[in-house]
């Protein structure tokens, strides 16, 4: 019994690996990409360029933010001048988030406040 198991086995492993080595081998060649050094530096430049405008727009956001920052000081300049007490505290409270806001945009790209 113990050898018709073998020769089974090896019957069912046989016809497989002689299947794998009598196959051709395929006709079409591999495609592959040629290029030029050129073509690789204007890649680089177009690389280059994406940066410039991410660091631009960085600074942007960056400046307005601050911008934001001088508004809202005027902001509380004119909550300390209210006459009412409960209209300070809101106006001081309003100016308080936005300048969180404002300083969390700043530090997102990386500045200091």
């Amino acid at each position: 019994m113990k050898q018709d198991l073998e020769t089974i086995y090896e019957n069912m492993l046989t016809p497989s690996i002689l299947g794998v080595i009598r196959q051709a081998l395929p006709l079409s060649p591999v495609n592959a990409f040629v290029g030029t050094r050129e073509e690789e530096e204007d890649e680089e430049e177009e690389d280059e360029e994406e940066y410039e405008d991410d660091n631009d727009i960085a600074e942007k956001h960056v400046e307005t933010a601050r911008e934001i920052l001088s508004v809202v000081s005027d902001l509380d300049d004119l909550a300390k001048e209210s006459m009412y007490k409960s209209f300070r505290k809101k106006i001081e409270r309003c100016a308080d988030k936005i300048r969180d806001l404002s300083n969390e945009i700043i530090e997102d790209h990386g500045y200091d406040v």
